[in-house]
Parts: C-alpha cells; structure tokens; sequence
C-alpha cells in the first residue's frame, strides 16, 4: 500500500550502542535510529522506494519514516477498500520482521470514522476503567477536577501519566521512549485513554503505535477536536524537520465535548479556529467560514457543538477517501502548511514555546491566498483574504517576530526556504503546494496541488504576507 514513483539502493547500516536503549524501549530493532539518520541526511522523500538489506532495522525505519515508505516490494491496496474492509491479522502488525511493504500495518478494528460530539459529560466516564493506561495533559487537569467538583465521578484507579511541558519541544523520540517506559511499570495494559491537545495526542498515539495498544482519545483543545485526534496521523519532530518520523494509527475512538473549551485561553480556541477555516475552504463552504468568523468574534466557548460535528464531516470525507494520503486526496488538507509547518520548525529551533500550531496555520492560509491570486488561479483571493484578515486570532508582525524568535522577517524567508524544500510531502526535489483555484459550480472554487518553481514568486508572496499581517 506504500507508494513507490521511484527506488534507491541502500546498504547495510551497522547499529549504534549508544541507541539501543531508546530502540528498546521504542520496540525497534537495533540499528533503526541509525538508519532514519542516513535517509534524513539524504533527504528522501516518501515516494522514494528502499532496496536495501532484509533487516528489521529497515523494516521498522521504513515504517516510520514520513509515516512509511516502501521497503524492497510494493503490494497496492485497490481504493475501492476502506480501511475496515482490510480485514488485516492485529496480531501480525507489530511483529517483528513483517515487511513494510505490504498491506498497511493497521488493524480491522481502526476506522477513520468513528468521532463523537457530546455534550453529556457522563460519556466521559467509560474511558477512566481501571483496565486501561491513562495519560494527562497537565493543562486539563484543573477542568477534570471541576468535573469532579459537579458531580462527574471520574475515578482515576491508579495514578496516571501526567504529561507536562506540553509543547513542540516534548514531540521526540525520546519522550516517547519514555511514555513506553511508563506503560511498561503499569503492567503494560493494551487500552489506553488520552486526554489532552494536540501535541499530547500526537505523541501519545505514535507511542500507542509502536506497541499496537489500542487508544481511546478525549481532545481538549478545539484543535484536537477538528483535527490532531482523529486524523490518525501520529508522529515526533526530528532535527530533520517537523513531524519527520510516524505513523498512521487510527484511534478506537475520539470522544469530543465543548466543556473542556471553557478553561482554554481566548488565544487556544483562535489558534485552533484556522484548522476549522481550512477545512471550510476546502469545500469552497463560505458560510461555515463566515460561521466561524462570527463565533470567534463573539463567544467561542458557548454553543459550539454543532459547529466543531459540521467541521468534523468535512474532515471525514477526505479521511473516508484517502486515509493513507495514497492517492493525493489527503495532502490536499495541507492547505496552509506547508509555510505553517516552516514557520514552527524554525520556532522549534529557536527554542520558543509560544508559536501554536493553529497560528501558524493561519499565516500560512494567508499565504496561500496570495499564491492563488499571483498564480491567476482565484479570482475571490482578495474577497477571502478580507474575510480572514479580521480574524482575531491573524498573528500580526511584531507577534510572529516574537513568536519564532526571529527578530527581522525580511530575513525569516532564508530560514524558512531550506525547511520548506525538505517538506515531508516533497516529490523529488519539489514540493506540492496546495492552492485554491476557480470552479464553475456553486461552491466557487477548490482545492488544488500545485508545483512552484519559480522562487521569485514564493518571495514575492512573503513580502506581501508581512504587508497584510503589518
């Protein structure tokens, strides 16, 4: 089910001692870091089949690598298969030496699907049974003591993870390696419940992944809820780049519930709004823009629900379609990531904890607005860009500026250039853009993936980007 355009020939890779107990603890193979640093310094990119050596080494990086890569043999999945129609052996799937190249290693049971929006706070309350290994965003604890405080008889049977400094600097291996240490001191039990963000969904899920536990996952953030959680994509940074090694591992179930958005600050629920907006405008959906618009404008925390389920559906159509990004459907999600995505990395490394992933979004959906219009592919980008430019939560300069750590933006750009070359969605040597074009029906436009070759051009985009957000 890995898709190869392309192959590359690479020999053995002598392992490292200094890595084996993280590989231990991460359930990989000796040898397997070594080998995602050889292919991250080469630069590869997902499309890029491996010819290598029959080792587990390479058939646990491969599996991890951008989420997977094809190792030595290619078996397609017909797109007429849905996930649950797979019908693939659980017990096979984390065993070692099953080959990379075969159908996905997802089991049956996991299904893109099956998302709820409650606002009865008693659904909560199966996911806290002493039967499973329970695991905390530290932020949400004073909303799961009010829960308790009202009524809600959450009994947290033995103590669970908290997991603490929640931030893009936790998203590595070794925090991972760590969470599995943890699981294994709890008997190591097969059912897991998260509650948390975004980051902590990410994470928790990619460590889920390597042992083949199954998870049950609780967002608190409005981010989490319309998208991190549910998507199914896991994964860690690396010096690489952002989200660089995962894995595609869908949760049992997300069980959404707009309570936990009353103890966020007003700027977590604007950061989480752009990947609301996103999936709006991909539907060429101008009202549900609009409804978002006005519900940040007004009051966010009330009466959210339906809004979070109507987003929800939009997401599951391309999860339903494409859930293993195969066929090009999914990428397109990547509306306003691909300079959103930059814009964290280069904060990552700058050591700042203050750019959240929403925001970044947000720039970079501005940016892509002015692509589409210097491509002469939207003819309502300046329609779209005055709609989203009074979002409240729009990053301005002088915030962007402090956020990544960047003092001069004019200069961000050649920082920002190598990160996006490096995309993890690259072809080749070129990355996809995705863009709005026109349409002739009554949505009005759509989205589209699109090569940019000409530099000049990106660089015109961010100048006039630092215009709009000035």
């Amino acid at each position: 089910m890995y898709r190869a355009d392309h192959w590359i020939t690479l020999k053995n890779i002598i392992p490292i001692p200094a890595d084996y107990e993280t590989e231990r603890a991460l359930n990989w193979a000796a040898g397997t870091l070594e080998v995602l640093r050889h292919v991250s310094i080469l630069r590869l990119d997902r499309y890029t089949g491996w010819q290598c050596p029959d080792t587990p080494r390479f058939i646990d990086a491969g599996r991890v690598y951008k989420r997977g890569v094809a190792v030595n043999r290619v078996k397609e999945v017909p797109s007429f298969l849905s996930p649950s129609e797979l019908n693939i052996d659980a017990d096979r799937v984390y065993k070692r030496g099953v080959a990379v190249n075969r159908v996905k290693e997802v089991p049956s049971f996991l299904s893109p699907s099956k998302v709820d929006v409650v606002e009865d706070l008693y659904h909560l309350i199966p996911h806290f049974s002493k039967d499973r290994f329970i695991l905390i965003d530290v932020n949400t604890l004073p909303v799961l003591d009010y829960f308790k405080e009202i009524g809600l008889k959450i009994e947290l049977h033995d103590t669970p993870m908290i997991i603490k400094d929640v931030s893009e600097n936790i998203k590595r291996l070794e925090m991972v390696a760590y969470i599995l240490n943890k699981w294994r001191e709890s008997n190591g039990r097969m059912r897991w419940t998260v509650v948390g963000g975004g980051i902590t969904s990410d994470i928790c899920a990619f460590a889920a992944s390597c042992v083949g536990a199954r998870i049950d996952i609780i967002p608190t953030t409005l981010l989490a809820m319309v998208d991190a959680s549910f998507g199914g994509k896991t994964g860690v940074n690396s010096g690489f780049g952002k989200n660089h090694i995962g894995s595609y591992y869908f949760p049992d179930t997300v069980t959404s519930c707009p309570h936990w958005l009353m103890g966020l600050p007003l700027e977590e629920i604007y950061a989480g709004s752009w990947e609301c907006i996103k999936l709006a405008l991909l539907v060429g959906d101008l009202q549900l823009v609009d409804k978002w618009l006005t519900k940040i404008e007004d009051n966010p925390r009330e009466n959210i629900g339906k809004l979070i389920w109507s987003t929800c559906l939009i997401k599951n159509r391309f999860l339903d379609n494409d859930p293993f990004e195969i066929y090009d459907q999914r990428l397109l999600m990547n509306l306003g990531h691909t300079l959103g995505h930059a814009l964290e990395t280069v904060a990552w490394r700058n050591e700042s904890k203050k750019l959240r992933h929403g925001e970044a979004v947000g720039v970079g959906l501005i940016y892509m607005l002015l692509l589409s219009k210097k491509l002469n592919k939207l003819s309502t980008a300046d329609d779209l860009l005055s709609r989203l430019g009074r979002h409240q939560g729009l990053l301005t300069k002088q915030q962007l500026a402090k956020k990544t750590k960047v003092d001069n933006l004019d200069e961000l750009w050649s920082k920002l250039l190598p990160i996006i070359d490096n995309d993890k969605k690259r072809y080749g040597n070129r990355v996809p853009w995705v863009v709005l074009q026109d349409q002739q029906n009554d949505d009005g436009f759509y989205a589209q993936l699109t090569f940019v070759d000409d530099q000049q051009l990106l660089l015109d985009c961010w100048r006039q980007l630092l215009k709009v957000i000035s």
